[in-house]
């Protein structure tokens, strides 16, 4: 079973169990669960599914507990469901706990088992979380109050949240997109519906953008109907600006979700991590449920176990968030460097500056697909039409910014070389070796490739995956093979992206053209297959 969801939040209605037995008991109508009360103890059934429902639910199995000890009373009430046939099972838990005084906690974890435990899911909130809190008093992280959808915030407001270091909750936070109020309502309301309870939606108003920019800076504001997703401020790095992860208008406009689902990818690990209640050990033995009261002891134990490897990797993404950081402010030293020589090189003519015609295009980029539409502009190279794959989902990770600078970096430098074509000896390898110019990759083994392993040239499925689209100019089948590629990143993983390019300079096109931009899963070798 994989914890997929977590949510808990504290509130002060009076009788929260009760109020919350009765939400998850219309929840379950909802479902077609047909009951009048929700029964202690275990049970199950069949749904009954109106001919209209588009549910895949077909058998339920159902556990309700209350328990009361050390002053705290708690209920727990969770319905697994059965669907595909039986191939996925889901859990939704709700546990409540109360104290002496008025109000409680409220506790909503999803867990899914499926024959496929490969496959890539994106946490949705139930809907059960969205009635709670719009139906609660005071919804509550900490010091952050959770709306019953997006909430409008000032500049001064929202600065101060970003900046608290005893903040706990995740904020997403959109800015107005001048295609209009609607356009960007839908967005918020879109990332509201998917993760409710584990963030906060804010809407800026177009009044405060550059009041945001001037108390927290522009690396860390959200403009032009873009959005960002402000981490709780944690450690030295805590307000660095690629640990906020920023969506831009352009990728955000593409449909309603398109932020939400980014957010998502990249909240799963620390959701999941969050820890339980501390008034959740008093009772937690009563909620146990379907255990022998002997293994109590070995079940709570592995338990702890589990949470303790959750809070493990939630700091290890949190280093890796980080680590990114200090990427992207390097990179962002580099390009400084490169747009200084670039200036040398012009006055002292070490090049024509008109031989790449970059003139106007950006030393940076936020996003690999902005990085592929800028070297769409730049004259000496050729991306195909099929050769981003993927691009969304590497987009999703947290190591996606300082790829897309680099991926950006990549293409020009293959610009550059093709624009010099005839004024030096060799390939792309020599020039970068030994041309001079500021605009040159790094030629080393964990960053170029000029062919693969002989792993891979002799196996005749992996080498078949290097046959890839070309303009019919250089192969009138429209097919070439592709050994040469970019290292974009380095640290394994099938995500780190890989650029495999043609070296046409000296042929019919005079130029370089790209048949792959995606994700190294996509071009498996011998240790990756």
């Amino acid at each position: 079973m994989t914890l997929l969801y977590r949510a808990i939040w504290e509130e002060d209605r009076q009788k929260l169990d009760e109020v919350a037995a009765a939400a998850f008991l219309a929840w379950l109508r909802s479902k077609g669960i047909e009951l009048e009360q929700l029964p202690d103890g275990e049970s199950s059934g069949d749904v009954h599914k109106p001919r209209t429902s588009s549910l895949s639910l077909d058998q339920y199995e159902l556990f309700v507990a209350r328990a009361e000890s050390e002053g705290v009373h708690g209920l727990r009430a969770r319905l697994t469901e059965q669907r595909q046939g039986g191939s996925e099972s889901w859990t939704t838990k709700l546990t409540v706990l109360q104290g002496s005084e008025a109000g409680g906690t409220l506790w909503v974890d999803v867990e899914r088992e499926s024959e496929d435990p490969f496959a890539r899911l994106v946490f949705k909130a139930p809907r059960l979380v969205k009635t709670l809190l719009e139906t609660g008093c005071d919804p509550r992280v900490g010091g952050v109050r959770l709306g019953s959808g997006p909430l409008a915030i000032d500049a001064a407001g929202l600065a101060g949240l970003i900046a608290n270091p005893n903040r706990r909750l995740p904020l997403v936070v959109f800015s107005h997109d001048w295609a209009g109020v609607a356009e960007t309502s839908a967005r918020a309301r879109a990332a509201y519906d998917q993760l409710a309870g584990v963030v906060q939606v804010y809407v800026l108003a177009p009044e405060d953008v550059e009041d945001l920019k001037a108390l927290v800076g522009d690396d860390l504001a959200v403009w032009g109907g873009g959005a960002r997703l402000y981490l709780p401020n944690r450690g030295d790095s805590g307000l660095s600006p690629s640990r906020h992860r920023y969506v831009s208008g352009q990728v955000a406009s593409r449909f309603p979700a398109a932020a939400a689902e980014r957010f998502a990818e990249m909240l799963v690990t620390t959701v999941t991590a969050t820890r339980p209640p501390e008034l959740f050990g008093a009772v937690r033995r009563q909620l146990r449920e379907g255990v022998d009261r002997d293994n109590h002891d070995l079940i709570a134990l592995a338990d702890e176990e589990a949470q303790a490897l959750r809070e493990k990797l939630a700091a290890l993404e949190d280093d890796l968030l980080d680590a990114a950081a200090d990427n992207e402010e390097l990179a962002g030293q580099v390009n400084v460097l490169i747009e200084r020589f670039d200036e040398v090189a012009r006055h002292t003519q070490l090049k024509d500056p008109d031989d790449s015609a970059e003139v106007g295009l950006p030393e940076d980029v936020d996003s690999i697909g902005d990085a592929i539409e800028f070297a769409n502009l730049l004259p000496f190279i050729v991306i195909h039409e099929l050769a981003p794959v993927d691009i969304e989902k590497m987009e999703s990770d947290l190591r996606s910014g300082s790829w897309a600078k680099q991926t950006w970096l990549g293409l020009r430098a293959l610009n550059e070389y093709a624009a010099t074509r005839g004024k030096h000896d060799g390939g792309f390898y020599e020039w970068c070796k030994s041309s001079g110019s500021p605009r040159t990759w790094n030629p080393s083994e964990k960053k170029l490739s000029m062919t693969e392993s002989a792993g891979v040239l002799n196996n005749d499925r992996l080498r078949a995956r290097r046959q890839l689209p070309v303009d019919t100019q250089v192969n009138a089948s429209g097919r070439v093979e592709m050994l040469a590629h970019l290292k974009i990143a380095q640290g394994g993983g099938p995500l780190i992206p890989r650029v495999y390019f043609y070296d046409d300079t000296r042929g019919s096109t005079g130029k370089v053209h790209v048949g792959f931009i995606g994700p190294h899963e996509h071009m498996p070798n011998l240790s990756t297959n």
